[in-house]
């Protein structure tokens, strides 16, 4: 049975907590409507998957950050100071991540590891607030991190948003403790909500103009193929060295460095300083996610015009010509 007392649906409202669920709500509606149109949903899914995994962490009381999830994802030796005995939890993320992919066909409540009663207040009660009353439930019942990572499908399945949005799992930690405090637990947890969410649009954003900017170097470069192959795997790998891309593509290794040196002229990757001795690139969104890179600062540069062509340029002319001489004839 749910303890009814501390259900975060029975919360004294007042019009900061109310501003608090409306703000959350459009935050994640927004996220919602970007990604599902976005033409950079699966690259985006993969990348946005690395902050939801890092905040289940840290729900756990596990201290590591997005870049140590993505380091250890990629093989990539760092020297940050953190404990590597946590980094074996890592080894779950693909699991997960090809589990976002998974549709569900069956009703929420029938995913539940547990028996679930609703509140008696339930069915009057905003869709985002039954599912973080779930969500605390869940973590109650199952002390593992899989309650935290649970909780993009579980806002999916429940018709909040149109797909499982990784970057908002994780949760509140202070659901399992007793006695609990609904107002306080809630106001956090539509707090982290909105950051998670207005976080994952500025993923988005980032993205999408790497995408627009590799689009306009291809557009000017002469040897492209090569080029052009090279984005399209860090858009679904966003770390590649030259040895992966040589037996991908049958380049030689010589020549897929030359390629890269290329790619990093041009601001579309960026080298990685690794203890490994293999050379390691990074996409320039997520070197500067990372802080690898330093993110660029103030208006971004203008891009020049496309050049036309000469017989555009005649031709304009002439019909331009032709205007001028109608008008000065009617006037001779």
């Amino acid at each position: 049975m749910n303890d009814a007392r501390n259900s975060l649906l029975n919360v004294e409202w007042n019009a900061e907590l109310a501003g608090l669920l409306a703000d959350c709500i459009a935050a994640i509606s927004r996220l919602d409507a970007r990604v599902s149109a976005s033409f950079v949903k699966q690259s985006w899914l993969k990348r946005a998957s690395y902050r939801g995994f890092a905040a289940a962490l840290r729900a756990q009381h596990i201290e590591l950050e997005e870049i140590d999830v993505f380091n250890a994802d990629f093989g990539i030796v760092s020297d940050r100071d953190i404990d590597r005995r946590n980094l074996d939890i890592v080894s779950s993320l693909p699991k997960w991540q090809t589990e976002l992919d998974a549709r569900p066909i069956t009703h929420w409540n029938e995913n539940l590891p547990f028996s679930f009663d609703p509140p008696p207040n339930w069915e009057t009660a905003p869709q985002l607030l039954r599912a973080l009353e779930v969500n605390a439930f869940w973590s109650r019942h199952d002390h593992s991190i899989d309650c935290w990572l649970r909780m993009p499908q579980l806002l999916h399945s429940m018709n909040i948003t149109s797909s499982p949005l990784p970057c908002l799992a994780g949760g509140d930690p202070a659901f399992r403790s007793m006695p609990r405090n609904a107002e306080g637990n809630l106001r956090r947890s539509l707090k982290r909500l909105t950051r998670a969410a207005q976080d994952g649009s500025h993923l988005l954003d980032c993205l999408e103009r790497l995408v627009s900017d590799m689009t306009r170097s291809l557009s000017s470069e002469l040897r492209r193929n090569s080029l052009k192959t090279l984005c399209m795997m860090i858009l679904d790998k966003p770390v590649i060295t030259p040895v992966s891309f040589a037996r991908s593509t049958g380049l030689s290794t010589s020549g897929s460095g030359k390629l890269m040196k290329r790619a990093v002229a041009l601001g579309i990757i960026s080298p990685i300083k690794s203890a490994s001795s293999w050379k390691m690139y990074i996409a320039r969104d997520m070197a500067t996610r990372l802080n690898i890179i330093k993110a660029p600062v103030g208006r971004p540069a203008m891009t020049a015009a496309p050049a036309r062509s000469v017989d555009d340029i005649l031709e304009q002319f002439d019909k331009e010509w032709n205007d001028v001489s109608d008008i000065l004839n009617r006037y001779m």
